[in-house]
């Protein structure tokens, strides 16, 4: 799985753009240049909303190129009149992107209580942290209103861990949620006896940004770091 670059070498990076002799200022051009100065091809180039530059994308991370790949921008590339954090809502949508491609029969999923549901969102949940408990507890009352909640794992603990085999026997059990409410409430976890993803997820959200838990994710590619009560969490994911 890719990581996102490191570009803590970024003033040594700008003196080798800096002396590379453009040939086409084109997309072609920044991808060109951009691979040979990370050994990796960029995951995607696409113009930015600012003339005459690129935004550049590895894993979640965006950079700024421009067009002849003379120059490189790292941070956040604000639309004054719109108050719009572009860069911000260019990560969401590659946040979205890559976490809609987990296939939901991967996730313990908590479905809404209504006909559709309001909102959906993503948390990267981890058994044995305190604040994932409190936001565990918020779910019948996120579900009555209208949110499915899906989990997927992020043990902080690390591979082979308590945690780790608390988690994977959750993801081996013929019910899932059965498993997560009485891990969740100091219950037994069961046998972790099949092939499981909660490592996977747990390198997938390194990869995009998580750093602790809970982490909430909306539809849109927010992250929300820490836990919310159900109704300053649905204010949230409805803009208030």
């Amino acid at each position: 799985m890719k990581r996102p670059i490191s570009l803590t070498a970024v003033p040594i990076l700008f003196a080798a753009l800096a002396f590379g002799a453009p040939v086409h200022a084109d997309q072609a051009r920044v991808t060109e240049v951009m691979t040979g100065l990370v050994q990796a091809p960029p995951d995607a180039v696409d113009a930015s909303e600012m003339e005459g530059w690129f935004e550049v994308t590895y894993g979640t991370q965006v950079l700024l190129v421009r067009e002849d790949g003379r120059y490189l921008m790292e941070g956040n590339l604000i639309d004054i009149e719109s108050r719009r954090n572009l860069t911000a809502d260019r990560r969401a949508s590659v946040v979205s992107r890559i976490l809609g491609q987990v296939p939901t029969d991967e996730m313990v999923v908590y479905p809404a209580e209504t006909e559709r549901p309001r909102h959906v969102v993503t948390v990267f949940t981890d058994v044995d942290c305190p604040f994932c408990q409190k936001l565990h507890d918020e779910v019948p009352a996120l579900n009555a209103q209208g949110v499915e909640v899906r989990y997927v794992a992020f043990v902080r603990a690390g591979e082979g861990s308590s945690t780790h085999r608390k988690m994977a026997g959750i993801w081996c059990a013929d019910d899932r949620r059965a498993a997560m409410d009485r891990v969740k409430s100091g219950g037994n976890h069961g046998a972790a006896n099949c092939d499981n993803p909660v490592m996977e997820q747990t390198a997938l959200g390194q990869m995009l940004g998580v750093r602790g838990t809970p982490a909430i994710v909306t539809s849109e590619g927010r992250i929300i770091p820490g836990f919310l009560p159900a109704d300053q969490l649905i204010g949230e994911l409805e803009g208030q």
